[in-house]
């Protein structure tokens, strides 16, 4: 039997040790791991008054109320790793609040607005752990900012953009409506199965024509045009509704219009509600840039309404019902549209017949990326439109000690130095690796990296490419750290593992490494150790 000790001072747990002489393991030997000694730091964080807060800002201030100048999130106060709240915890509450600092719905003074574009719209923030491909392929926290581009639904561009319609007819202007199918039913409909932006993300649009209907027997419900979300995408559930009897039941925000003298009705999971908004649909003209718009997303992190009219001075009001509904980062919201009244043919004085002009839908930009974008301007009197003009932005940690817990170097990150001035998106990279929490960890893994052996895992990650199947794991020890964060293992009776080789293999060099239980790279401070026992066949 032979003794091997192996050292390492990488701060990732890697083992690369050189022999001066030949290491000669005879055919059919068997490997086992005697011990190892690593220290591995907690990574912990107290979160208080002095590090809770993170601020940043799209573009300045002068941008308008919805727009432009500094935001700030509020992070709760605890402590993170080490024990208590998981790192990753942390790095998903900042998500979250990061995206419900943000709102798609138009400022309320029409002269924030007027050349006043917002950043904020369609935006969503993303924070993931990105590997490198280089050097030590150390994992760091990403900070990733990202719009859904402006991007008129018309005939030649909705299918290009998600959308799957049923007894809808567009036209190259974007009008739309109903076509066929059975009037003043849910049998008329266009959804996307993206989800929305989960910052600032909605749909907006502005109606084109609306005629009340002549029928007494129809109800407000039965009329007009429903624009609303569902928390599931509408491709699972859309066939299975009954046309003539649908109550909502899958929508958890919306609005319809159905009558010149009927109130906006405001839609939720328990059906239908005109009570809430005591605003009608002005009257609509030849000049559709003085029509309502109409608009449904993200306003700091709860879907609401909002809808913007005329006010008849070359102005306009606006009236925004929120719907009591928080949308948390998890939550994902599909767009779904009933066309109930007639459209652009078909239309009887019975049915009421109503057309939506120019649609924007700002989904989840990282899964639906869209290369160009259009003015999203709907006209004369608008909603605040979306700016993808270059601009000075910057992200502030807060506090040294909450950017290096999550592997920053510094904590103010102005445009001019980590990115160029962003038009649609930026991101913001950690300089060192993002200590893994190691309460999340059952074990580690202690794997060669050239020397061949007999080992199978069941492990599966498909993020990260990571295959079930053969591996060189050596062992696998659970986690028993002092009160110093020292991992000491000490196998009393080793497990000897096949070499499976046939003949003799000369070695100067051994490669190994200590990973956590998901492949990650092992953050380690000093000097780790492990001793390796190799069996000749003829010891067995």
């Amino acid at each position: 039997m032979r003794l091997i000790r192996l050292t390492s001072d990488d701060s990732s747990a890697f083992f690369d040790n050189s022999f001066n002489e030949d290491i000669i393991i005879k055919p059919n030997s068997k490997i086992a791991l005697s011990n190892l000694t690593a220290d591995i730091p907690t990574n912990s964080l107290v979160v208080d008054a002095d590090n809770d807060t993170i601020s940043y800002q799209l573009q300045n201030a002068n941008a308008g109320t919805n727009s432009g100048g500094q935001k700030t999130i509020t992070l709760i106060n605890g402590q993170y790793g080490g024990g208590g709240i998981t790192t990753d915890s942390l790095i998903n509450q900042i998500q979250t609040r990061l995206n419900a600092s943000m709102t798609m719905m138009s400022s309320p003074d029409v002269s924030e607005i007027v050349g006043a574009g917002s950043k904020e719209i369609g935006g969503m923030w993303k924070l993931s752990k990105k590997t490198s491909t280089t050097g030590d392929k150390k994992t760091s926290l990403n900070v990733d900012y990202k719009m859904s581009l402006n991007k008129t639904i018309d005939s030649t561009t909705y299918e290009s953009l998600g959308w799957t319609i049923k007894n809808v007819a567009l036209t190259t202007a974007g009008l739309t409506g109903r076509t066929g199918g059975n009037l003043n039913t849910f049998d008329s409909y266009m959804y996307n199965s993206n989800y929305m932006a989960m910052g600032a993300g909605g749909f907006r649009s502005r109606i084109y024509n609306l005629i009340d209907s002549t029928d007494a027997t129809l109800s407000d419900d039965q009329l007009g045009i429903a624009i609303a979300f569902s928390d599931k995408d509408p491709a699972t559930w859309i066939d299975d509704i009954d046309p003539d009897a649908y109550g909502y039941e899958n929508i958890v925000c919306g609005v319809q219009v159905s009558k010149s003298n009927s109130d906006y009705a405001v839609i939720k999971s328990d059906g239908w509600d005109d009570d809430t908004t005591d605003l009608q649909p002005t009257t609509f003209g030849t000049t559709i840039g003085e029509n309502d718009i109409l608009q449904v997303g993200m306003n700091f992190g709860r879907i609401g309404v909002q809808i913007i009219q005329d006010d008849g001075e070359g102005g306009q009001d606006n009236s925004e019902i929120f719907v009591p509904l928080n949308a948390p980062d998890t939550t994902k919201l599909y767009p779904i549209i009933f066309f109930l009244g007639g459209g652009a043919t078909g239309a009887t004085a019975n049915s009421g017949a109503c057309r939506l002009g120019k649609m924007l839908y700002y989904d989840n930009p990282y899964d639906f990326t869209k290369t160009t974008t259009d003015s999203g301007l709907l006209g004369t009197i608008a909603a605040q439109p979306q700016s993808t003009n270059p601009s000075n932005s910057y992200f502030n940690w807060g506090a040294e000690t909450l950017a290096n817990h999550l592997g920053y170097d510094e904590v103010y990150y102005p445009t001019d130095r980590t990115y160029t001035l962003f038009e649609s998106s930026f991101n913001i990279l950690g300089e060192r690796r993002l200590i893994t929490d190691a309460s999340k960890n059952d074990n580690y893994i202690v794997e060669l990296m050239n020397l061949q052996l007999q080992s199978y895992d069941g492990y599966s990650d498909n993020v990260n490419n990571i295959r079930a199947g053969r591996k060189n794991i050596l062992a696998t020890i659970p986690i028993d750290q002092d009160v110093n964060n020292i991992l000491r293992y000490n196998a009393t009776t080793p497990y000897f593992l096949n070499l499976d080789n046939k003949g003799d293999v000369i070695l100067r060099n051994i490669r190994a490494r200590l990973l956590n239980l998901d492949y990650s790279p092992v953050e380690t401070q000093g000097l780790t150790v492990m001793t390796l026992l190799i069996k000749d066949s003829s010891e067995m």
